[in-house]
């Protein structure tokens, strides 16, 4: 639960994954690929499509869509600068090769279709938006169990120091440091999480360094838990041999 409420549950974690892994470079590139596949068909020219949005474009997009995820907000994306350079950019290439359009519906539809490929790669998940209430609830609610949960071990740690004896409550501490480190080798020995594809090679990368983020809090938090108890244990010893 403490990892939890430090990565995927925290939005400035998403956010710092998000440049950390260069997702925007990547969705630029998927974009700008799908641009070509669906301009091949057609025999325009990539030109059309060239310039019509920048990487700080679709940084806004995506950082709004993760804000409207945590915030519980309706998702919408802003397509009306890239529609207008769209426009731009056709009216240009016909102009220069004096081209008259005779099929306006066609044109409309094309464009149309342009704008779509860009909102899907952006969105990731269709009807994203159904998923935005769900999501903020979920993250609200796990931050209020977060702190009852830390005020449960706080007194159940006071607790046990005060009617039992001093040291109790180490055992617990040397079971929780144990059982993170087993946890932390099954999950990253038994799972190759780098050979499963999640939507694209993007959204992969960040889910990947997710995981492998998750585990490495999980050993590094395990072993401070048992050095945290050989250490009690020593101070006690000390302790206890000046005593004699």
């Amino acid at each position: 639960m403490f990892l939890l409420r430090f990565t995927i549950v925290n939005e400035k974690y998403v956010k710092n994954q998000l440049e950390k892994t260069s997702y925007f470079d990547k969705l630029k590139e998927t974009i700008d690929s799908d641009f070509e596949d669906y301009l091949r068909p057609s025999g325009l020219p990539f030109e059309v499509v060239e310039n019509i949005y920048t990487k700080e474009d679709i940084k806004k997009e995506v950082n709004n869509v993760v804000d409207s995820l945590y915030g519980g907000k309706k998702i919408t994306i802003d397509t009306k600068k890239v529609q207008d350079n769209l426009n731009k950019n056709i009216e240009e290439y016909l102009r220069e090769n004096n081209i008259e359009i005779s099929d306006q519906a066609s044109l409309d539809k094309f464009t149309s279709e342009v704008i779509k490929i860009y909102q899907k790669n952006i969105l990731l998940v269709e009807k994203i938006d159904s998923l935005s209430k769900p999501i903020s609830k979920a993250v609200n609610l796990f931050k209020i169990v977060f702190i009852i949960v830390l005020a449960i071990i706080i007194i159940l740690g006071l607790t046990i120091r005060k009617v039992f004896h001093k040291s109790a409550f180490l055992k617990p501490l040397m079971a929780s440091g144990i059982l993170l480190l087993i946890t932390n080798y099954i999950l990253f020995q038994k799972i190759d999480i780098y050979h499963i594809l999640f939507w694209n090679d993007a959204v992969s990368k960040i889910i990947q360094n997710i995981f492998f983020d998750f585990s490495k809090m999980m050993k590094y938090s395990g072993i401070s838990l048992i050095v945290l108890f050989l250490l009690v244990i020593l101070i006690i010893f000390i302790k206890n041999k000046r005593k004699i």
